[in-house]
């Protein structure tokens, strides 16, 4: 990897690592509006864990989750992870675990319930992310969306899959597409937040449900995408 490469990929990693630490100060202390807005037992299991902790409690968790998920960018900055930061995450995960059993069985029970035509559900979403990613170049079995940020193309993907939706975006060089900046799984608020991919889905099993969800998906979509202009600023790739 050149040098060039290297300080891209570590630079935007730090950039993304301070950027999820914010978020996450954001989300506990103004009690995790964005993750009340997905709709599936995981998120919903965790919002029940942060409900049972004191704010003071909820605001540690909340900063401790992104500092483990991005421990190597942690390295990066000469920082390593206290006792504290570990103690916390494995009790956090813990307790997620000792409800998997649960979240299997809702899981079950939403896929038995009549759910939202999956050609409805890309429709409202392609409805409400017209405004923010234009038309999507891509319909096959979900919706994919280009953004252009100076030389970086963020692509947006949705999945759609009987009544079900999740999403991320990758950030690609338009030039040299094997250069790819963020984490491998791709960038949603799953992994900002310090939890994991699955986590920023949404199960939808009524009309409303599923325009409420198209509409919370627009917001995170979004919030992504204006930040993105300081995160990539001033990272250009130069051929060694």
């Amino acid at each position: 990897m050149s040098s060039n490469l290297q300080y891209l990929t570590n630079e935007f990693d730090i950039r993304f690592y301070h950027w999820s630490i914010l978020e996450a100060q954001r989300e506990a202390r103004e009690d995790f509006p964005s993750l009340r807005k997905l709709l599936n037992p995981e998120a919903q299991n965790i919002i029940k864990i942060f409900d049972s902790l004191s704010s003071e409690l909820k605001l540690e968790l909340a900063l401790a989750l992104p500092k483990f998920s991005q421990r190597n960018t942690l390295s990066l900055l000469g920082e390593n992870l206290t006792d504290r930061d570990q103690e916390l995450d494995h009790w956090f995960y813990n307790e997620a675990n000792s409800h998997s059993q649960i979240i299997k069985q809702l899981e079950h029970l939403n896929s038995i319930q009549q759910v939202v035509d999956s050609k409805k559900l890309k429709s409202l979403i392609s409805n409400e992310l017209e405004s923010i990613l234009g038309k999507p170049f891509s319909r096959k079995g979900g919706l994919g969306y280009r953004t252009i940020i100076d030389c970086w193309s963020v692509k947006t993907w949705i999945d759609v899959v009987n009544g079900t939706f999740s999403y991320f975006h990758t950030i690609f060089h338009q030039d040299e597409k094997s250069i790819r900046l963020g984490p491998g799984v791709g960038i949603s608020l799953g992994i900002w937040l310090g939890f994991n991919f699955n986590t920023a889905r949404w199960i939808c099993t009524t009309e409303d449900e599923a325009e409420q969800s198209a509409k919370s998906l627009s917001i995170f979509c979004a919030h992504f995408l204006n930040a993105l202009p300081d995160l990539l600023q001033g990272l250009f790739y130069e051929k060694s």
